[in-house]
């Protein structure tokens, strides 16, 4: 198990964040970017939260010309 601490978003939010653990970055082989989708699941008595890693779009990349560096857009 590991823990993680929640800190406000911004300033004026409501919102907080927190860090997901290395552990969970290694396992889903998520990076800058990937989203997660949290879901709410009620069971025996208590709220159990699902998280589920939802790939961000891959860049598209364009083959560079010749003589010119590879560009992403």
């Amino acid at each position: 198990m590991e823990t993680t601490t929640l800190t406000p978003a911004q300033s004026k939010s409501r919102s907080l964040r927190t860090t997901v653990p290395a552990s969970i970055i290694r396992h889903f082989g998520l990076s800058d970017g990937d989203q997660l989708t949290w879901e709410l699941e009620p069971r025996d008595g208590k709220i159990i939260v699902v998280v589920r890693p939802t790939k961000a779009e891959p860049e598209i990349r364009s083959a560079p010309r010749k003589g010119q560096k590879e560009k992403v857009r």
